[in-house]
C-alpha cells in the first residue's frame, strides 16, 4: 500500500484544522465589526442626547450661565484666578476648547479682548454671544480718569494712564439688573440650541432672577447708611455697582489696571482724597500694594480691598453671589 506523501498528508491535516479556524474567524471579526459599530450608534445617540459644548470666558459670566445650566449640564470657564481679560494669552488646552465649543458666552471684545482673535480663527462652529449686547443690559459710559463725572467721550491724562479700550464700561456683570437681564438671554439661547431642556433652561432662570433681586435687596438695606461716604478705587470697575446702588465714588488711580501710573496721575489722586474728604482707598488683590501704600502716606484715609472678577470665588452659580457680597462687605466694612 503506498503511503500518501508527506507533504499532502499535511496538507489535509492543515485544511481540516484551518479551514474550521477561518469560519472561527470570520464570525469573530464580524461579531468585533457590529459591535463597533453599536458602540458607534450608541455613542452618536448619546451625543445626540447631551447639552451642548458651553464655554464662558469670565467667572462672573460663568456663574450666571452654570446658574442656567444646573442640572442640565456644566460650562467651562476659560480665565481663572487673577488672569486679566485684556492681556490674557491662550493656552493649547483653551485653544482646544473653543474648537470643539457650541456656544461661547463672554461680555465683548473692549473687555476680553485677548478672545477676539482665536475666536474668529478657532471656534468657526460656535454661537458666540456678547452679553454686554442682551436686550436689557444697560451699558454705562466710561468715566473721566480721577472722577465720577460720566463721559462716553475718551480722555487722556499725562499719555500713559489713556484709556484705550472703548467708550463703554464693560464691568456689566457688577450690576444686579443686567445680571438678571443676561441670565435671560443666556436662557434664551441655550432654549434654542438644545430644545431638550429648554424647560429646565426656563426653572433655572427664573430661580436665579429671584436670587438676584433677593440679593439685591439685602445689599440695598446694607449699603443705604454709607451712600454719602466718599472712596477712592485703584481701577475704575466698579461704575454699574456704585450707580445700580447710589455710592459716591470720588475717583479712581487708573482705567487699565494693567498700564504704569504717571506721577501726575498719583499727584492729582492725592489731592482728590483730600479735597472730597474720602473715607476709603480700594486696592485690588492682582495689583501691588506699594502704590497704595505711596498714595495714602501722609494721609488719614483708611484702606480696603474690592476684587471685580472674583478671583478666588467657588465655581458654579455660587460665585456671582460670592463676588456681590464681598464687595458689599468690603464697602461695609470701610466705610461705615
Amino acid at each position: 500500500m503506498e503511503h500518501p506523501h508527506p507533504i499532502h498528508s499535511s496538507c489535509q491535516t492543515s485544511e481540516k484544522t484551518v479551514i474550521p479556524m477561518i469560519h472561527a474567524w470570520k464570525k469573530y471579526a464580524g461579531a468585533c465589526l457590529f459591535g463597533m459599530v453599536l458602540v458607534w450608534l450608541s455613542n452618536s445617540w448619546a451625543w445626540a442626547g447631551q447639552t451642548p459644548q458651553v464655554l464662558v470666558s469670565i467667572k462672573p459670566i460663568h456663574a450666571l450661565v452654570a446658574g442656567v445650566m444646573k442640572g442640565a449640564g456644566n460650562p467651562k470657564v476659560m480665565l481663572q484666578g487673577s488672569a486679566s481679560p485684556h492681556t490674557y494669552a491662550l493656552r493649547p488646552s483653551e485653544a482646544s476648547m473653543l474648537r470643539h465649543a457650541d456656544v461661547v458666552f463672554w461680555v465683548g471684545e473692549d473687555l476680553e479682548t485677548f478672545l477676539v482673535k482665536p475666536m474668529l480663527q478657532l471656534a468657526g462652529k460656535a454661537r458666540l454671544i456678547a452679553l454686554s449686547q442682551a436686550p436689557g443690559v444697560q451699558l454705562l459710559p466710561n468715566r473721566q480718569l480721577g472722577s465720577a463725572k460720566e463721559t462716553s467721550e475718551h480722555h487722556e491724562d499725562a499719555g500713559t494712564d489713556a484709556h484705550h479700550h472703548g467708550t463703554q464700561d464693560m464691568h456689566v456683570w457688577l450690576s444686579p439688573a443686567n445680571a438678571v437681564a443676561m441670565v435671560e438671554e443666556i436662557r434664551r439661547v441655550l432654549s434654542e440650541i438644545d430644545a431638550k431642556h429648554k424647560d429646565k433652561y426656563l426653572e433655572n432662570a427664573q430661580r436665579m432672577t429671584k436670587k438676584i433681586q433677593s440679593f439685591d435687596e439685602s445689599a440695598q438695606k446694607r449699603l443705604a447708611p454709607i451712600g454719602n461716604r466718599p472712596f477712592v478705587v485703584f481701577h475704575d470697575a466698579y461704575h454699574y455697582f456704585e450707580k445700580h446702588f447710589s455710592l459716591k465714588n470720588a475717583g479712581s488711580i487708573s482705567f487699565s489696571p494693567e498700564r504704569p501710573v504717571s506721577a501726575k496721575r498719583l499727584h492729582a489722586i492725592q489731592e482728590a482724597i483730600k479735597t472730597t474728604n474720602a473715607v476709603c482707598l480700594f486696592a485690588e488683590p492682582q495689583f501691588p500694594s506699594a502704590l497704595v501704600e505711596t498714595i495714602v502716606r501722609d494721609t488719614n484715609i483708611k484702606k480696603g480691598v474690592l476684587d471685580p472678577l472674583g478671583m478666588d470665588t467657588p465655581k458654579g452659580e455660587e460665585g456671582w453671589f460670592v463676588l456681590m457680597n464681598r464687595l458689599v462687605d468690603a464697602l461695609v466694612g470701610c466705610l461705615e
